[in-house]
Order: C-alpha cells, then sequence, then structure tokens
C-alpha cells in the first residue's frame, strides 16, 4: 500500500461532504442516506476507472475552468463556514488571506514533501476521527437510521449521484500522481467508509428529520459532547480535520493551475482576481451562495461529461 497515494485520495476526496454533501444527502435520501453512501461508493468506482482513461493533452481550458470552479467553492465554503460560526464579525477578506498566502507558499514546494506532509496528517485526521466516535457512542440510537427503504427510490438515486460526483471528480487533480485503478479504487473504498461512518454517527444522533435543519449536521452533533462534564467544544475537533481537508484540496488546485499557466505574474492575478470574486460577491450573497451549494454538484457533472469526450477523441486518433 503508498501511503502518500491512500494520503492524497483521502484529502481530496473529501472536502465538499462538510456542509455541502451531507446535507443534501440527508435532504434528499432521509433514512436511506446510508444506501445511498453504498451506492455512491459503487457509482464512483466508475467514475474514477473513466477519470483513468481521460487525456487532457489538448483540453486546458476545460481544465482551467474546472480548477476556477473547484478553487470558487472551496473558497467559499471556507468563508461561509468561519464567518457563521467562528469569526462572525471578521470580514471575509481577513479569514481568506492568509489561508491564500499559506497555500500559495506550500504549492510551489516539492511535491514529495507535500505527500510526507499529508501521510502526518492522514494519521492526525484518522485518529481524531476514532476519538469523536468514541466519544458519540454514548449518544447513537440505532433506531434513528431504521427503517431502510422509506424514501423514493429517485431520491436515493439523487443522493448516490451526488455523493459520487462530488467525492470522485475532485480526484482529477491526482491524475498527474500516476496512480494504479486498482489501488485508488482500493483507496478510494477506505475514504468512503470513514465517510459513510461519520453519516451513520450523524444520523444516529440526530436522526434524519433533525439532521435536515441542520446546513452542517456532522458539525452540530458533535456540539453535544461533553467529556468528563466539563470539556466542551469538541466540535472544533472537526473543524480541524475539515481544514486539512480542504488545505490539500487547494494546494493541488494551485499546483495544477500553475501547471496550465506557468507565468507567475498571471498565476497571481488570476488567483488574486478569482479570490476578490468569490469573497465579495458570491460569499457575500446569501442566495448566491446557496445557488452554488445547490447546484455545484450538477456543475461539477458538467464537467465531468465535457471530460468524457477527451476518452472519445483519444480513441479516434
Amino acid at each position: 500500500m503508498n501511503k502518500e497515494h491512500l494520503s492524497l485520495t483521502y484529502f481530496i476526496s473529501r472536502p465538499f461532504f462538510f456542509g455541502i454533501i451531507y446535507s443534501q444527502l440527508f435532504n434528499l435520501s432521509g433514512n436511506d442516506s446510508l444506501i445511498s453512501c453504498v451506492i455512491g461508493t459503487l457509482l464512483g468506482f466508475i467514475i474514477l476507472y473513466l477519470i483513468s482513461k481521460m487525456n487532457f493533452d489538448n483540453h486546458q481550458t476545460i481544465q482551467l475552468l474546472f480548477y476556477l470552479f473547484l478553487l470558487i467553492l472551496a473558497l467559499c465554503s471556507i468563508e461561509t463556514y468561519v464567518s457563521s460560526f467562528l469569526l462572525v464579525k471578521t470580514p471575509k477578506i481577513i479569514i481568506i488571506i492568509p489561508a491564500i498566502m499559506l497555500v500559495s507558499y506550500v504549492s510551489f514546494k516539492d511535491t514529495n514533501s507535500l505527500k510526507k506532509c499529508a501521510f502526518i496528517f492522514f494519521i492526525i485526521s484518522t485518529f481524531s476521527l476514532l476519538i469523536v466516535s468514541l466519544l458519540l457512542s454514548s449518544y447513537l440510537n440505532i433506531s434513528n437510521v431504521l427503517p431502510f427503504f422509506t424514501t423514493e427510490s429517485l431520491g436515493i438515486l439523487k443522493g448516490s449521484v451526488i455523493f459520487a460526483i462530488m467525492s470522485c471528480v475532485p480526484n482529477i487533480l491526482l491524475k498527474e500522481e500516476n496512480m494504479p485503478l486498482k489501488k485508488q479504487i482500493i483507496y478510494y473504498l477506505m475514504v468512503s467508509l470513514i465517510n459513510t461512518l461519520i453519516c451513520f454517527l450523524t444520523l444516529a444522533a440526530l436522526t434524519p428529520n433533525v439532521a435536515k435543519i441542520y446546513s452542517y449536521p456532522e458539525y452540530m452533533v458533535l456540539k453535544r459532547i461533553k467529556l468528563l462534564s466539563f470539556i466542551e467544544n469538541v466540535e472544533n475537533i472537526s473543524v480541524l480535520i475539515w481544514y486539512f481537508d480542504f488545505f490539500f484540496l487547494l494546494v493541488f488546485i494551485f499546483k495544477r493551475l500553475f501547471n496550465l499557466i506557468k507565468k507567475r505574474v498571471v498565476f497571481g492575478i488570476i488567483i488574486a482576481l478569482t479570490t476578490l470574486l468569490t469573497t465579495f460577491y458570491i460569499a457575500n450573497n446569501y442566495y448566491l451562495t446557496i445557488w452554488l451549494y445547490t447546484y455545484c454538484p450538477l456543475i461539477m457533472l458538467v464537467f465531468f461529461l465535457l471530460f468524457l469526450t477527451t476518452i472519445s477523441s483519444e480513441k479516434h486518433k
């Protein structure tokens, strides 16, 4: 097992679960969200296979637009969460500038060092998840996730597609890593099991009806935990894990963008303009943010379908 490739798959596949995938999954699938996770994982295997067959040599424009979309979605997710829960009165631009500076600095570092760093953070992340799971055990009620098959089939299918698309398509960022398909599928399966476990913990602790109310249900469930009756704010562990996810996602977005643009000045201008657009226009507009969150799976699907044309064009050469 290549531990570094496992770490990269883990961090690239997970970021959009926080605040987007789980929320849509619970609203569409309800009690059957776990079934959507299983079906979504199986669909994910197909998507990863198709990604392995893609060739982007003559499709730089589609790549550029795709990476910019991922960047906007990632920045909007970070700014919306932090300004809503942690730094309510802090201007969003102040929140995001330190992150952009750190990611910019790291993205120009050696890839091998980044992979080793990813594995260290992977250990921290999985260990934190284990602690959270143990702390939540006394709050879980298995009856909250039962009975199954109470949701319309269309809702389960939509939830499955969202799970697969939003967790798999970002793995296009890892195509240059030349990861063997078999290993990538195994790594993705392991990551999906972790995401399914989080889905189960959230539903079992909150019930599906309550989980639908919150924008960040997997975060809100941890607010119930009090360790030894005096240690509170355990939910910030989930925030720490989530920061790791988005950090590595942004680093690889920056790396791929720079590989396409190749000029540091142009790269810097594009990053600056995208950050300003996201901060002052998208993230500051509640309805536009909701629109982005609602339709981002569809936009991601459109990009995936565009990338599929690279398979057929390669066959005709």
